[in-house]
């Protein structure tokens, strides 16, 4: 029984990973045209802009993104406590996020007043990420764990049209630069905030749920200093850039940071997808036999989707790119490895936060990782360039998974790996990249040509074998029935 339940897991996982990256593939999408709308330094300072702006989405969402996943399933059962649990915690991110935006409006413009980036712009920035909380962080939680496929694509798709839309209006037509940018993501996320609350619905909590709030707030709240660092491994290298190289230096590696991003996307999405599985783990004994099995697969899924990108997305850049961001495909296998080391991470951090409920000193592991990652910007930088802080990034997530899984199996972890199977398909990750590397031309559409087409024709193979082993064992079940 644990197989067939990991593969429903799976499926849903995917299915979810999908609706959860239509929004930013969209953008990915349509980088050639804003990299031909906005110069490298102009590319540089959004992304700082936009870097800060996801810190403070971080700060004000209070952790309750991830921690309402356990304390909603420990409710399961009833129904009017999950609901009032939601609302209460709903009422309290709107609070938290508008408070929150008026404090750091207030910080940019007595902050950046002789700095190169704009007030304006930084306070743009700020209200695009609070109205962000508000559309997100309860919503999207609620509509993965109660399984509403149909009504998280829905707010997914039309957050991503709306965002998609307003952007190429604001940037591409009307050419309103890094402020039309900003402009968009505010209106776009409020505008998803009062669809999330029809698609929910919102009522008044009868009252505010405290004690389960608390519950959950124990759990999320010591996950922020966590996901502060990750923002620090994940972001902050941009402006730790500003200071080292020029402004189109820092351009180039944040094109190289986004084109990168389906890597992150991809294990990210599809670890959202299965976070539920991990969170009915804690409360289910049943649900616990099968979770080797899918954090097994979780981990060969996650390696085979960041090959894809190391093979891909090089040739992809030097396609898409302009002349003026020459450079930008050597850094995307570094910046690739980090995510593949991220998505392994998932597994024990799910073990801690979901499963056991484990999260006061996580940050200490993620924190070293940032500072490593930050540490190695400033030691190698200067003298190795733009590469040096490719390959810190994967410096710092590689840290990241080993000291969690450290921490995890020192406080019992209950989630462990099918490592005969975990290793074998490691290892033949590793020689198909060498492989492509080695053999296959890694520029121009030649280079994507050649390795689309083999990408392409391995996925068709292995989804036949795939098909062959489902239908062989279908006879094998109803024989066993």
């Amino acid at each position: 029984m644990a197989e067939p339940r990991a593969q429903r897991a799976l499926v849903s996982g995917a299915v979810y990973a999908l609706a959860g990256a239509s929004q930013r593939a969209l953008g990915l999408l349509l980088l050639p045209l804003y990299t031909r709308a906005l110069t490298p330094a102009e590319y540089g300072d959004l992304s700082v802009i936009l870097s800060i702006s996801t810190a403070i989405v971080i700060l004000l969402a209070l952790g309750l993104d991830s921690a309402l996943f356990r304390t909603y399933f420990g409710l399961q059962g009833d129904s009017y406590a999950q609901a009032n649990l939601v609302w209460s915690a709903w009422v309290l991110t709107c609070v938290t996020a508008v408070a929150g935006c008026l404090v750091f409006t207030g910080a940019a413009f007595l902050l950046l007043q002789h700095n190169r980036l704009e007030p304006v712009d930084m306070a743009l920035g700020v209200w695009s990420a609070g109205a962000l909380v508000i559309s997100t962080t309860v919503p999207l939680t609620v509509l993965r764990a109660e399984q509403r496929l149909k009504d998280f694509i829905t707010l997914t798709v039309i957050s991503a049209i709306l965002t998609t839309g307003l952007t190429v209006t604001a940037v591409i037509v009307l050419d309103l630069g890094i402020e039309g940018w900003l402009l968009a993501a505010v209106t776009a996320n409020a505008i998803s905030a009062v669809v999330a609350a029809l698609i929910i619905p919102f009522h008044r909590p009868h009252p505010m749920d405290w004690p389960h709030l608390r519950s959950a707030l124990k759990i999320g709240v010591p996950l922020m200093p966590h996901f502060l660092s990750h923002w620090a491994l994940q972001l902050a290298d941009r402006a730790a850039l500003i200071g080292l190289v020029s402004a189109s230096a820092v351009g180039i590696y944040s094109l190289t940071a986004n084109l990168s991003l389906p890597a992150m996307i991809a294990v990210q999405s599809l670890n959202q997808g299965l976070m539920p599985m991990y969170a009915r783990a804690a409360h289910s004994a049943d649900e616990r036999k099968g979770i080797a099995t899918v954090a097994t697969t979780q981990l060969i899924i996650a390696a085979s989707l960041c090959l894809i990108c190391a093979v891909l997305l090089p040739p992809l850049v030097t396609v898409i790119a302009p002349a003026s961001f020459s450079g930008a495909a050597s850094l995307v296998p570094w910046l690739v490895l980090g995510y593949a080391f991220l998505g392994a991470y998932y597994i024990p951090m799910n073990s801690l936060s979901l499963v056991m409920g484990r999260t006061s000193f996580v940050w200490v592991t993620t924190a070293s990782s940032a500072a490593l990652n930050l540490g190695l910007i400033y030691w190698l930088v200067p003298d190795h360039g733009l590469r040096a802080a490719a390959i810190a990034s994967a410096a710092g997530y590689l840290l990241l998974l080993l000291g969690t899984t450290l921490y995890a199996v020192v406080l019992g972890s209950p989630v462990g790996l099918e490592w005969r199977r975990a290793i074998t398909g490691l290892a033949a990750i590793v020689v198909v990249y060498a492989a492509f590397a080695l053999l296959t031309p890694d520029e121009g559409v030649a280079g994507l040509a050649v390795r689309g087409g083999i990408v392409m024709a391995g996925a068709a193979v292995a989804g036949g074998l795939m098909m062959r082993r489902r239908d062989g064992r279908a006879p094998a079940e109803e024989a066993a029935g």
